[in-house]
């Protein structure tokens, strides 16, 4: 196999390609770009299986969606698409991108049969974000969420598991006519933003600083700080405490005895 296949761009276009060479429209890759090579390859590997309209028989490989696996397929021979290995190897390394999630993040976006034109937004698995699409109120499959958070949430685990759930909502300047500078938790980019406050509504997605809002929001900042200060107290005041806990314990099991033994001895005395 060629790196032809790498760089037949892009999904939503044309694209001719064979074992030897690629014919039609197809875009090359600017050098040392890796974001832009990742989201190639995911619109590669996010095709469907073509076998071509030739009529050999050619075991290839292919990455399914649906599946998340790498699988076998007989190439006819010419034509076809990019989403096409000459050995499994090459087709786990050229995918190895594409993000594992829940099957119905897998779905194509479906209108349904009916005729309303509802905002919702479904987990492009192509551009690995959740997007809008018009849904026509009935129909259509799991994958159609009512608000980006839940798209989020329900498709982009390895990112947010573990993130506290206002930290996946949107920046909310509000409904008033301040301008307060406040920070939001972008997880999209894993950071805090800067954003303009009105004054009023919004969402708990807002902090005054940008410490609060990592401390609150930062996987990495959550992670150093519980090593530093459990539950708030420094680590070295927590064991100090839990060894006076230990030894208050023993002491009053101790009191307990004497007390027991005190007790007999007297019940023995006054008989």
């Amino acid at each position: 196999m060629t790196a032809t296949f790498f760089y037949c761009l892009l999904a939503y276009t044309a694209i001719t390609c064979n074992s030897q060479e690629v014919t039609g429209s197809s875009s090359v890759l600017p050098a040392g770009d890796d974001s832009e090579e990742e989201l190639a390859m995911r619109a590669i590997c996010t095709m469907d299986s073509e076998i071509g309209p030739c009529r050999a028989l050619i075991p290839r490989f292919f990455y399914n969606r649906y599946t998340q696996r790498c699988q076998e397929f007989d190439f006819g021979g010419c034509n076809g698409n990019a989403n096409n290995f000459e050995t499994y190897k090459e087709c786990r390394v050229a995918c190895r991108t594409v993000q594992k999630v829940a099957k119905k993040c897998r779905l194509e976006p479906e209108t349904g049969r009916c005729r309303a034109a509802i905002t919702r937004h479904f987990y492009n698995m192509t551009t690995g974000q959740c997007e809008n699409f018009v849904y026509g109120g009935c129909g259509g499959n799991d994958n159609n969420f009512r608000t980006t958070e839940e798209c989020v949430e329900s498709c982009r685990r390895p990112k947010t598991r573990g993130i506290p759930k206002i930290c996946l909502w949107p920046a909310a300047r509000g409904n008033c006519e301040d301008n307060k500078p406040r920070y939001f938790y972008n997880v999209e980019k894993q950071a805090c933003e800067t954003f303009h406050y009105s004054g009023c509504d919004g969402n708990d997605n807002n902090f005054a600083n940008e410490e609060t809002c990592k401390h609150v929001c930062s996987k990495d900042m959550r992670a150093s700080t519980s090593m530093i200060q459990p539950r708030g107290k420094p680590f070295g005041s927590r064991l100090r405490a839990g060894m006076r806990t230990r030894e208050w314990r023993i002491k009053q099991k101790q009191l307990r005895k004497n007390g027991e033994r005190a007790d007999r001895t007297e019940h023995r005395g006054q008989n």
